[in-house]
């Protein structure tokens, strides 16, 4: 297909709705801009045009229980390490939000130690080199130390980022860590949803 014709169906897409877009999304996978697995793995998340670009039409991705739901981004390499951080990311906001609304000006050095935690995740998800695999190692370790209740947020991503010997598969960790996150089921869909449906299409 030209690039013509390819932004033709993207203006399309912009002006018409989920079918138009659909299709245009069909064509961005044949030329190349986004992988078939982005699509799929953007189906698998719930979106609406992701689906029908595979032709899925029995329900949505929230019929699946949640474990199940988090469980099967396993399928896509990056995926979880993704959806990990951005769960950690709105836990680590909503309890800063909670310490300023009782009057805290600062929040607990565990907060610190959480945040430099995602930090190093998050670079250890851009460039997986050794350095980055120490710095999540000592950051996790820290964050353990701290006495933080998100013990299971370093088990997790020190399953995903293979560090240590783990006594649990990394679903029931990552089921774990849901579960004591503190937001609701569909709140745990949202912010997952709304970090990797970008990144699995191409857009961030």
């Amino acid at each position: 297909m030209s690039d013509a014709r390819l932004r033709d169906l993207g203006r399309r897409a912009a002006r018409g709705g989920p079918e138009d877009q659909a299709a245009h999304l069909r064509e961005r996978v044949k030329a190349g801009e986004v992988t078939r697995e982005g699509v799929r793995l953007a189906a698998h998340l719930g979106d609406p045009v992701a689906r029908l670009a595979m032709g899925w039409t029995h329900g949505i991705g929230d019929m699946h229980p949640l474990d199940s739901w988090l469980t099967g981004l396993g399928r896509y390499p990056g995926a979880l390490e993704r959806a990990a951080v951005a769960v950690g990311r709105a836990v680590l906001g909503a309890h800063n939000a909670t310490c300023l609304e009782h009057g805290g000006d600062r929040c607990p050095e565990s907060c610190w130690q959480w945040s430099r935690a995602l930090e190093a995740v998050e670079a250890w998800i851009a460039d997986p080199t050794e350095g980055a695999t120490r710095r999540v190692d000592e950051a996790t370790l820290a964050l353990v130390r701290a006495g933080s209740p998100w013990i299971a947020f370093a088990a997790l991503v020190r399953a995903l980022c293979g560090l240590g010997r783990q006594p649990r598969p990394v679903p029931a960790l990552g089921g774990k860590f849901w579960r004591q996150s503190g937001l609701t089921e569909p709140q745990v869909r949202d912010v997952v949803r709304s970090a990797l449906v970008p990144w699995a299409l191409g857009v961030l």
